[in-house]
Order: C-alpha cells, then structure tokens, then sequence
C-alpha cells in the first residue's frame, strides 16, 4: 500500500448542508505521507536491501500518537496524463492508504477514492464454503516421543475452576470436542497435567494446559525457520495463500 506526501499551502473548508454557523467545521489536511504496509513480523530484514532514506519528520496519526516510519524514498507518480514527484514513506502496520491534498490533482478523493482502496471483490467463503466450515483435522496420527527413562507426572489434585466459570468452561471444552480440538480420554492414564481457565476480552473462556512437566520428557523435534528475504523470493508468482491464525494460544 502506498500513500502520497501532498502539500499544497491552502486548508480546505467544510460545512454540513445545515446553514447555521454552528454546524461549520474547518478541516485541515496535514502532511499525511505514505505507506508501504509491512505486516511481515520481520520488517528490517524485508527492508534491508531497499534505498530508504532517513526519514526527515515525524508523522502522527489523527490521534497525534508518531507513526513508525522505516524510511523514505522519493519517486515520480503518474495518473492519467498528470504527474508530480513526492516522498513515500515506509510506514509499519499501515493499515490503508493514506493521501495528502496535491492528490487533489489526481482526482482520487470522492467517489473515484473508493474503487482505488477495493482490494478484491471475490468473496472466498461464498466460493469455497467446505473450507470453512470448522478447524479441519489434519491426515494420519501424529506420535509423540518420550525420553528414554522419561518418568511420568500426574498432578494429585486438580486446580479449581471458578464457579462463575464453571458453566462457560464446560460449553468450551464440549465445543472442542465436537471440532475434533481435543478428545474424551475414559481409560486410566500415567500422564495428568493441570489445566487453568482464563477469560477471554470477549467473556469467553480459554483453556490453558500446564504442560511444563510432560515438554521436560519429550523428545523434541527440530524445524529451523528459514529467513524472511529467502522465504519472500520463493513468494514470487503465487496467488492463493494460506494463514495460521493462533486464536487460543497462551
């Protein structure tokens, strides 16, 4: 996403279609400069190759809170026949486009504003229905190692679960069950761990397992992640992505 640094010397003045003088506002459009969003996780080593320059001003939102700027460059923009050099700023986490008032001489605000932000208009859970439905299980049986001389641990006496969150806790755990998350275990076993509920921002209930004992007599597996610059270049000419979105972790 890119957004212009435009910065002609006028304000702009508006009023609300009631004519009393109380209803009119004045708005000035500040140097608002632009963006390339950057949601990677690993800005810096994505950015590292570019020519950015220092930036040469601090950027703030409407809420006056500074922006977190990477760096500038300076570039030439062409629109139907129109064309001005500006400076677009690397701006992390932006969000949407941002524009100044020399895109006026673009005619991008109005209606035209709209269509320029429309990202795709394909609407995937109407196209693709059976892949949203539910979690999903992953094929074939996952197996988990032990240590050799790997001693089991139980816990003697469960932690308590708060009894404003006892009802809460069970429809959670039976939703999980139902979506395959976790399932009944009805035979004696070795291992027991401590579980620990939590609440949600949204009042919903998380439920957390204390593992801590069972991961010091597991064998672990070793998956090195690659670099974010070698993993992009392998990005190039691909259309569909998937995402992992670890809505319960804790």
């Amino acid at each position: 996403m890119a957004a212009l640094n435009l910065n002609p010397p006028e304000n702009f003045t508006f009023s609300t279609p009631c004519n009393s003088s109380k209803w009119k506002m004045r708005f000035e459009r500040y140097r608002i400069a632009s963006g390339l969003s950057t949601r990677t996780g690993n800005e810096q080593n994505v950015f590292q190759n570019a020519n950015l320059e220092p930036p040469d001003k601090i950027l703030c939102g409407p809420d006056k809170n500074p922006l977190k700027i990477l760096g500038k460059f300076k570039t030439n923009i062409e629109y139907k026949g129109k064309s001005c050099t500006e400076a677009v700023y690397v701006i992390s986490n932006l969000q949407t486009c941002l524009f100044g008032k020399t895109c006026t001489i673009f005619s991008w605000f109005g209606s035209k504003f709209e269509f320029f932000c429309q990202i795709s208009a394909v609407d995937p859970k109407a196209k693709f229905p059976e892949l949203f439905k539910g979690l999903g299980v992953m094929k074939g049986c996952y197996s988990i190692k032990s240590k050799p001389g790997a001693n089991p641990f139980a816990i003697t006496s469960p932690r308590r679960v708060p009894i404003p969150l006892l009802k809460q806790t069970k429809a959670e755990l039976g939703r999980m069950v139902e979506e395959k998350v976790i399932i009944p275990v009805l035979k004696s076993t070795e291992w027991y761990a401590p579980v620990v509920i939590v609440r949600k921002s949204d009042g919903n209930v998380r439920i957390c397992v204390d593992l801590l004992e069972l991961n010091k007599n597991v064998t672990r597996e070793l998956h090195p992640l690659l670099k974010a610059e070698y993993s992009l270049n392998h990005l190039a000419g691909a259309k569909i992505f998937s995402e992992l979105y670890a809505n319960s972790g804790f």
